[in-house]
């Protein structure tokens, strides 16, 4: 943990806060007034990994522009842009549907993400810290998931 850079750890475990924050207000009914307006836990939940995910699908993106041989294979840019689309699909189905997608979405994203350290494209403290906030990640979706399966 001490290897990941002193911002990066900092800013990548504050980022987990909206995701525990959309987990724990899955557990809560939200008046309608503020329901209404997109206020609920099952929408901020879905809506930030949706977010979160395209910002990871940007990183590969950078990722693949280091060499013009990456940024010519399709097969890397398009593993660019499958956790954009992951997001947005995961957003326009059901909570019950779009919060599993998107844990799915993070599992597949720390795997490419393995892979690109073990190619020597990201360092070896990058990929400890995605391993530490998909665990988190994935402990508010599935948190979330459960609250408006059981509540």
């Amino acid at each position: 943990m001490n290897a990941i850079p002193a911002p990066a750890r900092f800013f990548g475990l504050a980022g987990l806060l909206p995701f525990v924050f959309g987990a724990l207000l899955c557990w809560v009914s939200m008046p309608e007034s503020v329901a209404a307006f997109g206020m609920n836990g099952p929408f901020l939940l879905s809506a930030y990994g949706a977010v979160i995910l395209s910002f990871l699908g940007g990183i590969r993106w950078g990722v693949a522009m280091q060499t013009n041989t990456m940024m010519n294979d399709w097969a890397v840019v398009a593993w660019a842009m499958v956790p954009s689309l992951v997001g947005w699909f995961a957003l326009l189905m059901p909570a019950l549907i779009g919060l599993p997608l998107l844990g799915l979405g993070f599992v597949l994203q720390v795997s490419i993400d393995a892979q690109s350290t073990r190619r020597g494209l990201t360092p070896a403290w990058f990929l400890t810290l995605r391993i530490i906030l998909t665990s988190g990640a994935l402990l508010s979706l599935a948190t979330g998931w459960f609250g408006i399966s059981y509540s």
